[in-house]
């Protein structure tokens, strides 16, 4: 309790603070919809630590995450990896199979998805494809060092793929996406695998390696929004992944 007595509230979430205000701003306004011009003051919601991991809410992602999946845990799946465990030997495996496979030449950029289900196995589009290597559990209701543990397990998921990548193919180089979320957000033109990544929300930036037999693999740790799942993605590319410049 405070010191005057009041009880103590739990910090708000986001959307719960939104729906608050706009209850308050209903009541002032008499229920005439118009909102009393008072000041506000925002405070900010220190229940979840920040991720260290570009995010971008978008509502396609948060639609999925916000309902019960089929297997009824909160938090929905947004891939087709939903519900696997990760394991280093595994990915690699999903990787060079990656490596191998067919990449366009041309052609519009599409997502793939589960037939059953729809969740998104893979996108494909002018000289790249990227695809979902493994999925967190839904962060819904999680919070403080729960929400904290999460993102340290998927971070290490990380560091254990580089770590065997760099084995085979030598020490990598990061490709940062910070130009690419500028520029997507401002509408502006983009290389289509940049693109797609961007439209997929996988922000992350990439580690990359390459040439590997003539190709480049870029890997990346995402996340849209703190209640979203984490989900660590592989690019394979038949042209140099490298980081946009400003003036790109």
């Amino acid at each position: 309790m405070h010191a005057d007595g009041g009880p103590v509230r739990a910090p708000a979430r986001p959307v719960d603070r939104v729906a608050g205000r706009l209850a308050a701003e209903h009541h002032a306004s008499g229920g005439s919809g118009h909102a009393a011009r008072t000041p506000r003051r925002r405070r900010r919601d220190t229940a979840r630590p920040h991720a260290r991991t570009h995010r971008r809410p978008r509502p396609r992602l948060l639609q999925q995450v916000d309902r019960i999946d089929r297997t009824g845990r909160a938090g929905g799946a947004v891939t087709a990896r939903a519900g696997e465990t990760f394991g280093t030997v595994r990915a690699v495996r999903d990787i060079e199979a990656l490596l191998a496979g067919a990449v366009p030449a041309a052609g519009p950029t599409a997502d793939e998805g589960e037939p059953d289900t729809g969740e998104w196995s893979a996108t494909a589009g002018e000289g790249f494809r990227i695809v979902p290597l493994w999925e967190s559990d839904g962060l819904v209701g999680v919070y403080g060092p729960e929400w904290q543990q999460a993102e340290e397990a998927a971070a290490g998921h990380l560091a254990a793929l580089v770590g065997e990548l760099d084995r085979r193919w030598g020490t990598h180089r990061t490709a940062g996406m910070r130009v690419p979320i500028f520029r997507h957000g401002a509408g502006e033109s983009l290389p289509p695998l940049y693109r797609a990544l961007c439209d997929r929300d996988c922000l992350g930036d990439l580690t990359v390696w390459g040439p590997v037999e003539g190709r480049w693999i870029a890997i990346s740790l995402n996340q849209c929004d703190g209640d979203a799942p984490m989900i660590l993605v592989a690019v394979v590319a038949d042209r140099p992944i490298v980081e946009l410049d400003d003036g790109e």
